[in-house]
């Protein structure tokens, strides 16, 4: 299965289940800006541009690194496999008409492959808080503790004329970060969440090996200060690719309780309910229906 060619410094996707849109505005990433028609993507120290390209719906992918953003777009996955798979389920006691419609509507979601360390800070930022203020903050965090990341040259006027005024920061490593403290955090808008930014600098390690299950790396996480179960299943999903799971904010528990006729219950205990049915296409279906939810709002 193939649903992109690449020429030089570009990836040409041709298939109808890649949105930019949808894929960068559905919640799972932050390091993104669209200025104008143009998407600019930078996950660590990457930079990729995305755009139509002119008269035609075929989304071009500038980038100095194909191979990095052809693992982070999940490109080598059939989504429209995978959307059929899910129409295939077994739906009983669920409303299979919301799902149908959160397909059609979130057609070109695709889940991204985030780096770990920087999901997991960027989720601890975004618990309870305002995406206008935590999105602010973490680009002053690259701004002030990142690298200028230099980009690919555009044969794309347009383009070109966006690179000389805006500039883009790598994600700070863990080591940049760990020269930070309490009240830094709190300067850049953290608030209460400082100290636990501080504590999960300075004590994350690498243990999520994949040998690990998803239990168990959710355990690992969620030891973690400032992560909760919905925090260390984003983590889990967004960078981890472990799709056996389903992380329920307000919009999911919303979307839950029109989907059944079920009594009121914990967020964890629909997280659980949900990962029972539907396994390991549940991060693909929470994203579809979390979409979808949050922008009919």
């Amino acid at each position: 299965f193939m649903n992109y060619s690449v020429c030089k410094n570009k990836i040409i996707v041709e298939c109808k289940e890649f949105s930019p849109q949808e894929i960068l505005e559905c919640g799972q990433i932050f390091s993104y800006r669209k200025i104008g028609q143009f998407y600019f993507v930078y996950p660590g120290d990457k930079l990729a541009v995305l755009y139509f390209e002119n008269g035609k719906n075929v989304i071009e992918i500038l980038s100095g690194d194909i191979e990095f953003f052809v693992k982070f777009f999940d490109l080598e996955t059939d989504y429209k496999k995978i959307q059929n798979d899910i129409l295939q389920m077994d739906f009983e006691g669920f409303n299979k008409n919301i799902v149908k419609k959160a397909l059609t509507f979130g057609n070109g979601i695709r889940i991204l492959k985030q780096e770990v360390f920087e999901t997991l800070i960027s989720f601890i930022f975004s618990a309870n808080n305002n995406i206008k203020r935590f999105t602010n903050s973490l680009e002053i965090l690259r701004r002030e503790n990142g690298k200028e990341i230099v980009p690919v040259k555009s044969e794309v006027s347009e383009i070109c004329d966006i690179l000389k005024k805006e500039k883009f920061y790598s994600f700070p490593t863990q080591n940049d970060l760990q020269k930070l403290d309490e009240v830094y955090f709190k300067k850049i808008g953290a608030g209460y969440r400082a100290p636990y930014l501080v504590s999960t600098i300075n004590k994350f390690e690498s243990v999520l090996k994949d040998e690990y299950s998803t239990e168990e790396l959710l355990k690992n996480l969620t030891n973690y200060k400032g992560v909760g179960r919905k925090v260390g299943e984003c983590v889990l999903l967004f960078s981890l690719n472990r799709l056996d799971v389903f992380p329920v904010d307000t919009w999911i528990e919303k979307i839950y309780f029109e989907m059944t006729d079920c009594d009121k219950i914990s967020r964890e205990k629909i997280s659980k309910k949900l990962v029972k049915k539907f396994g390991n296409l549940s991060g693909y279906i929470q994203q579809y229906l979390f979409y979808f939810k949050r922008e009919q709002k």
